[in-house]
């Protein structure tokens, strides 16, 4: 596998399909993602293994290049920063910032527009976040998404699809609660 065959499967209708049958090719090709497979998030929130969260989280996105290239990093740290509480519940304190650095290793492989990658750096980072509802920070999270607020959006919703079913609704319900005021917010500021 290239890096420009693993761009073309991130545009299949379900891309998920592939990327298991060829997840050995996957990680020759980005090493980091070995340590996915199989391994057990060890929270209720996070049933699935890290691999099959991030297959979760690809197929639901829309096949927007920058956005499914996000939605395939975005949690490709976890297994870096693994830490087991007093109960056994595992945590992932600051993943998104070292799966984006995983990303940075390997951006310039994927031959993106400097503007493609930095926004898919912004989607992996700002993914995890719990986004504000002040005035000022919603328009600054705006602004620093220079139109594609909405892309953050999707990654959002599809990374919560990917959670354990029972968790799904109270955490749309905030999503979109979020979103309504984004996107008023938007119409405010243009």
């Amino acid at each position: 596998m290239s890096y420009n065959d693993l761009l073309d499967i991130l545009m299949l209708e379900k891309p998920s399909v592939v990327l298991i049958t060829k997840k050995d090719e996957l990680a020759t090709l980005i090493p980091e993602f070995a340590k996915t497979y199989n391994f057990d998030q060890r929270n209720d929130w996070h049933i699935y293994s890290v691999f099959a969260h991030i297959l979760k989280v690809v197929d639901e996105t829309p096949a927007i290049l920058p956005l499914r290239i996000a939605s395939l990093f975005h949690d490709v740290g976890k297994p870096y920063t693994f830490k087991l509480d007093k109960k056994g519940i595992g945590h992932f304190h600051h993943h998104a910032e070292v799966s984006e650095l995983i990303f940075a290793k390997h951006a310039e492989n994927f031959e993106l527009k400097s503007n493609d990658i930095f926004l898919i750096k912004k989607l992996i980072w700002f993914h995890d976040i719990k986004l504000p509802t002040d005035d000022y920070s919603v328009s600054e999270i705006i602004d620093n998404f220079d139109g594609s607020i909405e892309l953050l959006f999707f990654l959002k919703e599809a990374d919560i699809l990917a959670y354990n079913p029972k968790y799904h609704s109270i955490c749309l319900k905030e999503l979109y609660e979020l979103k309504n005021i984004y996107l008023k917010s938007k119409k405010l500021i243009k």
